[in-house]
């Protein structure tokens, strides 16, 4: 092995490892800045800062499964992708997917002033467990000795987790602090999902007349895989579609001077197999602080079933006078 190799190995291993990596030195007053708002949205009330690797380490990870590709390179198979969808793929893996599930995601790009090298990405992702709903939906209309076993719905509490993640060399988003906490029925019941409760077994409903279908332009394929994708694609693939049709399928996005982390400038609303018999996927984003002088806010609309393409819709909201 020649020493640029041992190089380039030595930098992807610590671009993994919590804490470590060759990250940017910043001035003083700027990691202040990025620490105190990192610790304040890590330690909200109702949350506890956690070790995702205790719950999520590179062997549960970095499996063959998830990455079918993994140790092509010297680098990481993770090392591209965006935090986004690395926050998706990392609750799953802490927490076991879930058969029938809606997803709450917020992402905000955070860059701090007189640090251009500086930026962090805040991403919560709410998951709330629909399948005790499905069950009760299914055995209303089967007589007791034809019950299924009520485990195959999907056994697992409401839940939120929250990361920071920052750029280091080998890595995009390499998580620096992640905190977790559970939603009790009642608390859960009450989360709003872009406009209907999280817990309703309902489906999205169809886009009105006011909705446009649209093509995106081309978008990366995946380099993960996830539980039972063969012919859907999973939460964090619908929401990283969403994110590239949002960034133009650069999956970069920019700072919103008018978003912050209370009010983020991306929320996605993930719904995965919430109704009827058949297998669906649906995805909302709403976008917000826009740097624009017409349109205030997008919502983009991703629609999959088993057997067709996708289908996408988008609403655009101008502001007043602006139309």
């Amino acid at each position: 092995m020649n020493l640029f190799t041992t190089l380039l190995l030595a930098a992807a291993a610590l671009a993994g490892t919590p804490g470590q990596g060759l990250a940017t030195v910043l001035p003083p007053k700027a990691q202040q800045a990025i620490e105190q708002r990192s610790a304040a949205f890590i330690g909200a009330p109702g949350f506890a800062e956690v070790d995702i690797t205790q719950s999520c380490g590179d062997e549960a990870f970095y499996t063959r499964e998830r990455f079918p590709k993994s140790g092509q390179t010297a680098f990481r198979p993770d090392a591209g992708l965006d935090a986004l969808t690395k926050a998706v793929l990392l609750v799953d893996c802490a927490e076991a997917p879930l058969p029938h599930a809606r997803y709450l995601i917020r992402y905000h790009l955070d860059r701090v002033p007189q640090a251009g090298q500086g930026q962090r990405e805040y991403v919560e992702v709410l998951r709330f467990n629909l399948g005790p709903q499905r069950y009760q939906d299914v055995i209303r209309h089967v007589e007791r000795e034809f019950w299924p076993p009520e485990s195959i719905f999907g056994i697992g509490p409401n839940l939120a987790w929250r990361f920071v993640f920052g750029p280091v060399q080998g890595n995009r988003a390499h998580v620096e602090r992640a905190s977790r906490a559970e939603l009790n029925q009642t608390d859960a019941a009450k989360q709003d999902c872009l406009g209907m409760p999280c817990l309703s077994a309902a489906s999205p409903t169809d886009p009105s007349d006011v909705w446009r279908a649209f093509t995106p332009s081309t978008l990366s394929a995946a380099v993960y895989r996830e539980p039972n994708d063969a012919d859907l694609p999973g939460p964090a693939r619908v929401a990283q579609m969403l994110f590239l049709s949002a960034t133009g399928g650069s999956g970069q996005a920019e700072p919103s001077e008018s978003a912050s982390i209370g009010q983020p400038e991306m929320v996605f609303r993930i719904s995965k197999n919430v109704s009827g018999q058949d297998s669906g996927i649906t995805g909302l984003l709403h976008q917000q602080g826009l740097m624009d002088d017409a349109v205030s806010e997008l919502w983009t609309l991703l629609r999959l079933s088993p057997g067709s393409g996708p289908e996408w819709h988008r609403k655009v909201v101008h502001r007043a006078g602006r139309q």
